[in-house]
């Protein structure tokens, strides 16, 4: 349930920039929580008409949802910007290994909109050429990378991320970039079959 904010949280925008010791030193479970709260905010405001009749393409046409879109690469490039920021590789791999940990937690929270964020930053060229540092990350967190790397992966149409939001039972915060994809699919389907029927799919 997104309905009520974390027990305790810091405001945490797009205008305050969260430094490597925030990021390593805060209680990953809760920072997910802030995380998804904020997100939760955003979807919350999105409504119904800015999805319809391909709005959602013009920005002044649908400015919460592009809101949306852009806090998701704000997120991104926060992500990958506090890696390659880091001021040894010792802490890079540190960083590293917390935000694969705070994809978990996201996940965790059925945010997928979260954990796809923090994929995409971690496997964008900037940082998964960073030889170096991967080869120290521990394990553990590879293997959970790993793991959660599907989530991104566009193949058969994002099938790994359908079929794990179509299993949850409660709210999710869904990848707005399949989401998008599906209007369009669906505003461009035809209205009129052949024989003058309707194409009540649609």
């Amino acid at each position: 349930d997104f309905a009520s904010p974390p027990h305790s949280w810091e405001r945490s925008d797009d205008d305050q920039v969260v430094d490597i010791a925030t990021v390593l030193d805060s209680n990953v479970e809760e920072l997910a929580r802030n995380l998804t709260f904020l997100e939760t905010m955003y979807f919350s405001k999105i409504s119904i008409t800015e999805l319809m009749n391909k709005r959602f393409e013009k920005p002044d046409r649908s400015p919460n949802l592009s809101s949306t879109i852009e806090r998701f690469n704000a997120v991104t490039s926060w992500v990958a910007t506090t890696i390659v920021m880091a001021p040894s590789v010792s802490k890079r791999v540190d960083v590293i290994a917390r935000f694969i940990d705070l994809a978990k937690a996201l996940e965790g929270l059925n945010n997928y909109s979260g954990v796809i964020q923090i994929v995409s930053a971690l496997q964008n060229v900037s940082i998964s050429r960073l030889k170096q540092t991967w080869v120290l990350v521990p394990p553990r967190s590879v293997k959970l990378f790993e793991e959660l790397c599907p989530y991104a992966n566009p193949e058969g149409n994002y099938s790994f991320y359908r079929k794990a939001s179509a299993n949850v039972k409660s709210s999710f915060l869904p990848y707005l970039g399949c989401f998008t994809k599906d209007l369009t699919a669906i505003e461009e389907m035809t209205t009129q079959l052949p024989g003058n029927k309707i194409n009540w799919e649609k």
